[in-house]
């Protein structure tokens, strides 16, 4: 099993604030690109999630950043 890009965010804060909200449904994530962003914001944080929680996490994304649906 791999982990796939859910979506990618320029600010970091919204980077985290998904990963809370996939965190308090059991979704597991990692954020890549996060330290490389701190020094060049021009870098996006990529959020990525285990293949067999690509669904949810896709749900959870939809509802909480719309604008970032679809990918």
């Amino acid at each position: 099993m791999e982990m796939v890009e859910l979506t990618s965010f320029g600010e970091i804060f919204k980077a985290h604030i998904l990963q809370d909200l996939l965190q308090a449904e059991g979704v597991e994530s990692v954020l890549q690109g996060e330290n490389l962003n701190q020094v060049l914001s021009c870098f996006d944080i990529r959020v990525m999630v285990w293949e067999k929680d690509l669904e949810q996490a896709l749900n959870i994304l939809k509802e909480s950043f719309p604008e970032q649906y679809p990918i």
